[in-house]
């Protein structure tokens, strides 16, 4: 019970780390929808994708880095839980929910950021169209979709929490 405490303060702990990388994420792709794409030659359209394109790759880099470290810990806790779940069953079945339903109360942070997950979706598939032209482009997204990916998986995770 200590240590699934203990990883339930660590993730809450880690959930700003999470936020800031959507943001910087979100920001950096911003840049693209304020281009004006439509009023430039080729040339100067595939430049401009390519600069914004080296700009989002470490937001990407982050937000890819902080979504698996984030999924990471809510597989930890969520093999943890279970255990601890089976336990308390085995012992006390009324008992055992309780501690459940007030162990799992702390950790309401991560199902909370499925709303930003969802938009950050939204864009990556705009952003997807942008980077059919462009190679840069996707290199740059790719990262991204993979935290975007990590991050969803993590939400499923901790969704699936209240089953137990």
């Amino acid at each position: 019970m200590v240590a699934l405490s203990a990883d339930f303060e660590e993730m809450a702990a880690f959930l700003p780390t999470v936020q800031v990388a959507i943001e910087n994420f979100a920001a950096a792709a911003g840049a693209l929808t304020e281009l004006k794409l439509g009023a430039v030659s080729p040339a100067q359209r595939q430049a401009s994708l390519v600069r914004v394109a080296h700009d989002m790759l470490p937001p990407a880099n982050g937000l890819s880095s902080s979504g698996a470290e984030l999924e990471q810990r809510v597989l930890r806790a969520d093999a943890r839980l279970r255990a601890v779940a089976e336990e308390l069953r085995s012992i006390d079945v009324s008992a055992a929910q309780e501690s459940l339903n007030s162990l799992k109360l702390g950790f309401a942070g991560v199902a909370e950021l499925a709303p930003m997950v969802q938009q950050m979706g939204q864009l990556v598939q705009m952003l997807r169209i942008a980077a059919l032209t462009n190679v840069t482009m996707r290199r740059s997204l790719q990262p991204a979709i993979t935290g975007i990916k990590s991050l969803s998986n993590a939400i499923d995770t901790v969704r699936s929490w209240n089953q137990i």
